[in-house]
């Protein structure tokens, strides 16, 4: 994940871009979707998001922007009891 931060913690915005190897399902988009709900929940109401799923990206980053890793496998998740 990249990500970017404009303003202060008060008033500003946060962009996330989701960097997938390949196409994006609808899995991950609401997974994309929740981490941006948790965030939200975080913050004032000063604050906007913008979070995005893109598919086939590369690891190239936009001005102001730092990567931030978590990783998630589906696979781990399908197969737990």
């Amino acid at each position: 994940m990249a990500v970017s931060h404009q303003g202060t913690v008060e008033n500003g915005s946060i962009e996330a871009r989701f960097l997938y190897v390949g196409p994006v399902d609808q899995v991950r988009l609401e997974c994309v979707s929740l981490v941006e709900t948790h965030c939200i929940a975080d913050f004032t109401s000063g604050v906007t998001f913008d979070f995005q799923a893109v598919p086939n990206a590369t690891l190239d980053l936009l001005p102001d922007e730092m990567l931030v890793y978590k990783r998630w496998e589906q696979e781990t998740w399908e197969h737990e009891p």
